[in-house]
């Protein structure tokens, strides 16, 4: 019971990251947290929607409707 409650509180503890780290640090500290590491990144510069639709339009096409594209502020 007790580990629960410590998991609960990490996690809790990882949400409020979100408000004063930026959204990959804060996003890679709530994974981690949750048991998902990994030392694989992707940057894609710069990191827009238009940006990222180039990096993957060869593989698979995007709907923006669908994605909400026109609510992005960034690609982290």
């Amino acid at each position: 019971m007790s580990d629960n409650k410590d998991l609960k509180a990490a996690i809790q503890i990882a949400l409020t990251a979100f408000e004063q780290k930026s959204l990959v640090e804060a996003s890679l500290g709530l994974l981690q947290t949750l048991g998902y590491t990994s030392e694989r990144r992707l940057s894609i510069r710069p990191n827009t929607a238009d940006q990222f639709q180039a990096e993957f339009a060869a593989r698979a096409a995007i709907n923006p409707d669908a994605a909400l594209i026109s609510d992005w502020k960034s690609v982290d």
